[in-house]
């Protein structure tokens, strides 16, 4: 079996190990129907599932001989587009034979030249009728919803901070949030707000580092009318107000000015917060969340941050584990953000299969916000409905991704990285098809091939 999809050493030799009759006894019990035709047009694999709707046995399907046939059985029929594109197809089809409409699934299977081998042909049901849905499964409904709905995440170390988390949530007492800039701690005190008994109250959050000192306190205590110099005849409330009997969530705590933690530790403490220009104490039952990426205890050291109100902070204490510790997140988070991409545009795109072991090789020293805008990138910059992988970053992508997997090395993976490597330094050089024909000495028609296979991104600058 050819390692085409850059499987590791050590499950291509389990792949090869298999019996041939367990891969019969699977594709032959799937309820979905799958169809195979080689390039000729010849039917040479039909699994019991498609006589549904096509209203013929397997055997009598593999003697079909040509691409004309299917004229008749299903419409629009997909082979002419297939050998014109050679990629992926999505087609609403009428099944003649049971009267459906289905969405059919035309995959292609490339040769070593990349030209069409096989058609590979999966039928999705309409489904209707379910055993068991998610709202039932999880207990969610219009009046309860979880508070894990928002969350994208599988890793052990970071459910187990959830869970705990979850359990803290009943309380008022404050929680801090610990972890690198991007990890998502803005999520997870939303997660915290969701679980309380606090969900149905207003939940406030503004972020320490990016407001100037005298804004900040206006923007957390208030004001009363004229308190100020420009300050309006209305006064206004502060989000320790606007936030009672919910929950108030200050990101980079590190940064607050040593002026206003006195005040903060006194909200915490008492209840109660005086806005600027008032002589009258003003109750507040808020819950305070914190979040930092700095280092708390060396700011107290450095006399920038008052111990008294850390400790006060700092009565239960998470800290959220970095994107590269929690490598089982990194696909659903990948598939999170392409699913987004594609409910914001009219393009429904899809990875290849050889981009996504490059996102779990990479280091993610930006986290979950790195991630997205690469996903983002991504999508964006690929022009047809598949991602591939050189869409990505250099630094995600490098020079030695293209020569090998290192989990996987094999013959035909560096010849075609040595392949791409010389189309793209031929047309960079040519700058047109025409002269990556004549300086390579190939046929039109495979130079064009290569270009398009290999030079994309070039040819849209």
């Amino acid at each position: 079996m050819d390692n085409e999809f850059k499987h590791s050493a050590e499950y291509m030799e389990y792949l090869n190990a298999l019996p041939k009759e367990m891969y019969i006894k699977i594709l032959e019990n799937i309820f979905t129907g799958i169809l195979v035709n080689d390039r000729e047009g010849n039917t040479i694999y039909v699994n019991p599932a498609v006589t549904r709707h096509y209203g013929k046995r397997p055997e009598e399907m593999v003697a079909l001989r040509n691409w004309g046939i299917w004229q008749g059985v299903v419409s629009p029929p997909a082979y002419k587009e297939m050998l014109e594109v050679r990629r992926t197809l999505f087609y609403r089809q009428m099944h003649f034979n049971s009267q459906e409409v289905l969405t059919t699934i035309i995959n292609p299977v490339l040769d070593n030249d990349q030209e069409l081998e096989l058609m590979v042909s999966v039928i999705q049901e309409n489904i209707e009728s379910f055993d068991k849905v998610y709202e039932e499964e999880s207990g969610i409904s219009g009046e309860q919803e979880s508070p894990f709905k928002n969350i994208i995440g599988e890793s052990q170390n970071y459910m187990k901070e959830l869970v705990l988390l979850r359990r803290a949530s009943k309380s008022k007492t404050p929680i801090l949030i610990l972890g690198e800039s991007g990890v998502g701690k803005s999520l997870i005190a939303k997660f915290i707000h969701d679980a309380s008994d606090r969900k149905d109250q207003p939940f406030w959050a503004i972020n320490c580092a990016a407001i100037p000192e005298n804004l900040l306190e206006s923007e957390l205590f208030g004001y009363v009318p004229h308190a100020f110099t420009g300050a309006g005849g209305k006064g206004k409330k502060g989000l320790i107000q606007l936030a009672d009997r919910g929950t108030l969530f200050l990101d980079e705590i590190g940064d607050l000015p040593l002026s206003l933690q006195a005040k903060l530790l006194y909200v915490i403490e008492s209840g109660k917060f005086l806005p600027i220009g008032s002589e009258t104490y003003v109750e507040a039952d808020v819950r305070i969340l914190t979040a930092t990426n700095q280092n708390l205890e060396k700011l107290i050291e450095e006399r920038k941050f008052r111990e008294d109100l850390y400790w006060r902070i700092n009565a239960i204490m998470s800290k959220i584990p970095p994107l590269r510790d929690r490598k089982d997140d990194i696909i659903p988070l990948a598939f999170h953000f392409l699913k987004i991409n594609n409910q914001n545009n009219t393009i429904q795109k899809k990875f290849s299969s050889q981009f996504l072991p490059l996102l779990l090789k990479y280091h993610w020293p930006g986290n979950i916000r790195e991630l997205k805008n690469v996903i983002d990138r991504c999508y964006i910059l690929s022009p047809g409905y598949t991602i591939q992988p050189d869409k990505l970053p250099d630094y995600i992508f490098k020079e030695e991704d293209r020569v090998s997997n290192a989990d996987s090395l094999n013959f035909d993976v560096m010849m075609e990285a040595y392949e791409r490597q010389v189309v793209r330094e031929m047309y960079r050089a040519e700058k047109t098809i025409a002269g990556v024909q004549k300086k390579l000495n190939m046929s039109q028609n495979k130079a064009y091939r290569l270009v398009k296979k290999y030079c994309a991104d070039l040819i849209e600058k």
